[in-house]
């Protein structure tokens, strides 16, 4: 992987393909670049040049403090785009990728596509829940990753999806109880940013079963919304359609890039 160094931040990055088209990949909580190695082949014939990151505090990617926010993270990303020439591509933010793209569209011209992740600030009671992850992750972080990891499929996919999730549950333990503390305090601070939803530059892609991210809630918030972005429902998926229902998350991205 590469490095790039921005003031205490740094981002591991792998750049595939050569293209027209440039496809940013942002992971989400607790994952890493790899999440999307099963997917991304798809892109590769159509003329797409890829960035695969991982963010900080995740893989590689090592963070030294006590809270990262998600705007200082999307001035990483806006410093990195301006370093590697990246113009008008498309940001796919999954999760935490989706806040962290949400920011970055502030500082730079891009498309965001959010996967599985939401545009309004938390709840009271979702900061209390995030407090608890601190709390939780500061004492046992196995056992915070062992309660989180599973529930972000829908229960009827956990059984075939276990060798997924025993994967992604592997590499979480490597990360440093310090730095999902850092990350955990940064989502739960995030802003509202339906203004950027406003630009008409955002596509959103919903699990029709996630329990992170409900539906009911989803639609509640695009109803407040002047501009109406494109909402496309992945069936029988949580919030890991990548191994839920991969192919139909291959088309809804496809039908959004190619249009």
């Amino acid at each position: 992987m590469n490095v790039f160094q921005f003031e205490n931040l740094e981002l591991n990055f792998v750049q595939k393909g050569q293209g027209t088209q440039t496809l940013v990949f942002l992971h989400g909580f607790l994952e890493d670049h790899t999440i999307w190695l099963n997917l991304i082949e798809e892109f590769y014939q159509e003329d797409c040049k890829i960035y695969l990151v991982d963010l900080p505090c995740h893989g590689k990617s090592r963070f030294y403090g006590d809270y990262c926010s998600i705007p200082a993270i999307a001035q990483l990303l806006g410093a990195f785009f301006k370093a590697e020439n990246i113009h008008n591509a498309f940001v796919l933010g999954h999760s935490l990728g989706g806040y962290v793209g949400l920011e970055l569209a502030k500082l730079v011209d891009l498309k965001l596509v959010l996967i599985h992740s939401n545009f309004w600030q938390d709840s009271v009671e979702k900061q209390a829940d995030r407090n608890r992850f601190i709390e939780v992750a500061r004492d046992n972080k196995i056992r915070l990753i062992n309660e989180v990891i599973p529930n972000l499929f829908a229960p009827e996919n956990r059984n075939k999806c276990r060798g997924v999730i025993e994967q992604l549950k592997q590499r979480a333990i490597t990360l440093p109880s310090s730095e999902i503390i850092a990350i955990t305090a940064g989502m739960r601070d995030r802003n509202n940013n339906h203004e950027v939803l406003e630009t008409g530059k955002v596509a959103i892609i919903q699990g029709e079963f996630d329990q992170v991210v409900k539906m009911s809630q989803m639609i509640e918030e695009i109803e407040k919304l002047t501009v109406k972005p494109a909402l496309f429902t992945i069936a029988n998926a949580g919030h890991m359609s990548l191994w839920e229902n991969k192919d139909e998350l291959i088309k809804s991205l496809k039908m959004i890039i190619f249009k």
